[in-house]
């Protein structure tokens, strides 16, 4: 898949532009990025991640106007080789949309499985899609890039302020969520079912 996010054409070498600490505000580095937490991040164009997002299961039923939004108030955000995205048990409070690169599951004894199919995340994974929703969410995997991996990320705070000025919006979100607890709940009936058939 084409990267819809591509690097922005070089400019003239310009000033050296000093370390951002957190203190600093929205200071840009030479390209013209916002450097945000030591990441290059800028924000994303609605038209470019409603494409991704339509294809995701927590988002089917949004109209084109409401995939806009959302996308309006996602970060791009870009990874180098060897960065940490979770940790397995720290919480977060956002969730991360895989659009390009390499990204694996840690093992507790850290070792990384690049080669292992089952603990790569593909592009167009959401990880960690309940942070955005909930602000507050709990890993229980280590994900760590193994090539520069570029990301959407949707902050709690930034997509709270959106569903607080879409009631429809905020609807479908409750309505996915009690869906799939009912659908988790019917499975452990199921399970107690057959545990008590067997007993």
């Amino acid at each position: 898949m084409r990267d819809p996010f591509p690097e922005p054409t070089p400019k003239a070498p310009q000033q050296a532009t000093p370390p951002l600490s957190l203190a600093d505000g929205p200071a840009r580095d030479p390209s013209g990025i916002a450097a945000v937490n030591g990441l290059r991040a800028t924000a994303m164009t609605p038209q470019a991640c409603a494409a991704l997002l339509q294809r995701l299961q927590l988002f089917a039923g949004l109209n084109e106007d409401q995939l806009a939004a959302l996308c309006d108030c996602a970060e791009r955000a870009i990874f180098p080789p060897g960065h940490t995205l979770l940790t397995a048990g720290s919480a977060v409070d956002h969730a991360l949309l895989v659009v390009a690169g390499d990204v694996v599951q840690i093992d507790q004894t850290g070792a990384e499985h690049r080669f292992d199919e089952a603990r790569c995340i593909p592009v167009g994974s959401l990880i960690a899609e309940m942070a955005m929703l909930t602000g507050d969410h709990v890993p229980n995997v280590t994900l760590r890039s193994i090539s520069q991996a570029r990301v959407l990320r949707f902050g709690y705070a930034r997509v709270q302020a959106l569903l607080e000025t879409d009631q429809a919006m905020a609807t479908h979100f409750v309505d996915v969520i009690t869906a799939r607890l009912n659908a988790m709940s019917e499975r452990m009936r199921a399970l107690e079912t057959s545990l008590a058939k067997s007993a």
